[in-house]
C-alpha cells in the first residue's frame, strides 16, 4: 500500500500508514524504500533526505539497502543538475557505510549475438 501511495506522490498518506503501522509493529525497511523510490520519482529533494536520514536510524546494519537509498537520493540531486552534489555525496555514504557497490550489468542483443555491458 506504501508503494501504491508513493507512486501516486499522496506521501502525506503514506506516511500516516507507516506511523500506524508503527504503533504496534516494528519497522520495515520495505516500507521507507517504497517511500523513498516515489519521493525520488516525484524529485522530492527534502523527502529523500528525510526518509534516507530516518532509514540509516531505523536500519544501520542494511548496508546495501542504505547503499541503494544513498543512490536514490544522489539521483534526485542529479535531477536538480546537481552532480558534484549527487557524486560525493553516494560517495561519502558509501564510505560512511564501510561496503561496496556492485556493478549493474546488462546485455543487448546484435545480430544475433548477446553483447554485455557494464553500467
Amino acid at each position: 500500500m506504501i508503494d501504491c501511495l508513493s507512486r501516486l506522490f499522496l506521501f502525506d498518506e503514506a506516511q500516516k500508514l507507516i506511523d500506524n503501522y508503527e504503533k504496534t509493529h516494528k519497522p520495515q525497511l520495505i516500507m521507507y524504500m517504497s517511500l523513498l523510490s516515489g519521493a525520488r520519482n516525484n524529485r522530492n529533494r527534502h523527502l529523500s533526505e528525510k526518509v534516507y536520514d530516518r532509514m540509516k536510524d531505523l536500519f544501520p546494519n542494511e548496508k546495501q539497502h542504505l547503499v541503494s537509498g544513498a543512490v536514490l537520493v544522489s539521483n534526485v540531486y542529479s535531477s536538480f543538475g546537481e552532480h558534484q552534489l549527487a557524486t560525493s555525496f553516494r560517495s561519502s555514504q558509501i564510505k560512511e557505510l564501510r561496503t561496496s557497490v556492485t556493478k549493474g550489468l546488462s546485455w543487448t542483443q546484435i545480430n544475433d549475438e548477446i553483447v554485455p555491458s557494464e553500467n
